[in-house]
């Protein structure tokens, strides 16, 4: 009788770490698959913010918002107010949730407030520039490079990093 007790014990513990470790794999991979849909809207975003950079005018604001652009291979780049759904859409795991919402936010201030829109100015080198420092725009960029030092120490709690997985995402769109 003792040696079945201790058999099973034995086994619910190893079914207990094999358990774990299935989660902590499942946990990891869908922090990854989010962090890829997410660095795949953003670079979109970027892509199209550089097709306006030469551009601060209201219409390339309302194109920006609004419309999107057309490439010249043919493509067509969305809208921020569509990335912006396409964000709010993505199955989100909770240990990101502040990182989707506080996106989501960015997104909206981008559209809604989007005085002082300068396309050169980005979560990269908002600290660069004074321009427009006080504006809507200016300080959604702050917000958004904050997001990312954010979500870098998040992501190295799982022994990932942007880097690592925007290189493991295949890009396409």
């Amino acid at each position: 009788m003792k040696r079945l007790a201790l058999i099973l014990s034995i086994l619910l513990l190893f079914l207990s770490i094999n358990c774990s470790d299935s989660s902590d794999d499942q946990e990891k991979e869908e922090i990854t698959v989010f962090t890829c849909q997410v660095l795949v809207i953003e670079y979109k975003r970027d892509l199209l913010l550089q097709s306006f950079s030469d551009n601060n005018t209201w219409f390339a604001n309302y194109l920006y918002r609004e419309v999107g652009v057309d490439l010249t291979n043919g493509s067509h780049l969305p809208s921020v107010t569509v990335l912006k759904r396409e964000l709010e859409l993505l199955y989100c795991p909770a240990q990101l949730y502040e990182i989707k919402s506080g996106l989501v936010e960015v997104y909206r201030i981008e559209i809604e407030d989007a005085a002082g829109f300068n396309a050169s100015v980005n979560q990269y080198n908002v600290n660069e520039s004074d321009w427009g420092a006080e504006s809507p725009w200016y300080q959604a960029q702050l917000l958004r490079r904050d997001l990312y030092i954010l979500w870098e120490k998040t992501l190295a709690k799982y022994g990932l990093s942007l880097q690592s997985v925007s290189d493991e995402c295949t890009i396409m769109w």
